[in-house]
């Protein structure tokens, strides 16, 4: 595989589970742990925030680099191709915030700090949205979450499509099969899920919403 592939993912969009898939479909197993760069002949994976921490990864190897672009400063590559993975902000931003507060991120766990985080993070999705997905981005792979769940051989075609080389289609529904595809942490299961409160943030992100052709209240 001569492409090398940046993944520019907005947080809980997927993005495990593609990389799990990839690793499947190239060497027949998950990533063992998210420990920086899984290298095997075929696949070399970076997560550039364990690992690197550089654009490209340092390791020549690598073939496909995670990037959150938290900064929003990622240079956007002429060279490289760019798999976008994205999500519904409601959605995204609840399973965020369970995440973090399992890693400890977050110190105390209230209705008031899970509002406090979204009305932060909504600005964050808002300019990832705006910059890898609306904008001009060469050789892009778009992949919603949403998409990615309910079609999810489809997506990883496209996804593999970006490497360049041909997919073996029976490979590909083997890394599906054995992954436990399916919707998580959806917002209405949220103890914090607030109709109106949701109803605030989607509006916060009106203009990216309709670009993306999202229904506001779409809270999968």
């Amino acid at each position: 595989m001569a492409a090398k592939i940046k993944c520019m993912t907005f947080p809980r969009s997927g993005h495990r589970l593609l990389a799990n898939m990839l690793c499947h479909y190239f060497n027949g197993a998950p990533v063992a742990a998210n420990d920086g760069l899984y290298v095997s002949e075929a696949f070399t994976y970076c997560f550039k925030y364990k690992h690197c921490r550089a654009h490209p990864c340092s390791d020549a190897r690598t073939n496909f680099q995670k990037d959150h672009d938290f900064e929003l400063d990622t240079p956007i590559s002429a060279t490289m191709a760019h798999v976008v993975q994205y999500r519904h902000p409601v959605n995204s931003l609840i399973s965020w915030y369970v995440f973090a507060l399992a890693r400890k991120n977050i110190p105390r766990d209230s209705r008031r700090s899970w509002e406090r985080f979204a009305r932060m993070q909504i600005t964050f999705w808002k300019g990832f949205v705006d910059k890898w997905v609306l904008g001009p981005v060469p050789n892009r792979v778009a992949i919603r979450y949403e998409a990615f769940v309910e079609r999810p051989e489809e997506q990883l075609r496209a996804v593999l499509g970006a490497f360049g080389a041909p997919v073996d289609e029976g490979r590909a529904r083997a890394a599906v099969r054995a992954m436990d595809v399916g919707f998580k942490n959806q917002a209405r299961d949220f103890r914090y899920f607030d109709p109106g409160y949701s109803a605030l943030i989607c509006r916060l992100a009106s203009p990216q919403l309709q670009a993306l052709g999202y229904d506001e209240d779409n809270y999968r």
